[in-house]
């Protein structure tokens, strides 16, 4: 009995570990996503501003303040990978078409048993997500 548990023990140890971890990186994939498309909004809300200066404040948030505070807790550091207005896109009726479009990208840090997992050369390092955020504002028509 002894032996049966000395070899399976580690093997269930490894399992847990693995799938707190996996269930970590999941929750911490959806948080840069969100962090991703609340920027994205921001920038689309404010047209006069650079998407870039945005998304860096973004990412300076304090860990547990806004999208991208709490993803801090999680990934270290986050790096905006991407921050732009793509070209406009003209219309007919006197109406262009505009993107913001942000990717943030950040290195995983946070999970339970992480040493113990690295030790057995298994790690999840780096995340990115993208968001569009399209948007329309009306020009004169010459």
């Amino acid at each position: 009995m002894s032996v049966e548990l000395a070899i399976l023990a580690p093997l269930l140890l490894l399992l847990i570990y693995g799938a707190v971890t996996l269930g970590s990186a999941a929750y911490a994939r959806h948080a840069l996503l969100e962090a991703a498309s609340s920027t994205a909004r921001l920038c689309a809300l404010q047209p006069g501003v650079d998407c870039r200066s945005i998304a860096t404040q973004c990412t300076l948030q304090l860990p547990g303040s806004g999208p991208c505070g709490e993803l801090r807790s999680w990934c270290q550091p986050v790096l905006v990978e991407q921050a732009d207005r793509p070209q406009l896109v003209p219309l007919e009726s006197g109406l262009v078409i505009e993107a913001a479009s942000v990717r943030l990208g950040c290195a995983f840090v946070g999970s339970v048993g992480g040493e113990f997992l690295a030790e057995h050369k298994i790690r999840i390092t780096h995340f990115s997500a993208s968001a569009l955020v399209p948007y329309s504002r009306a020009i004169p028509v010459p």
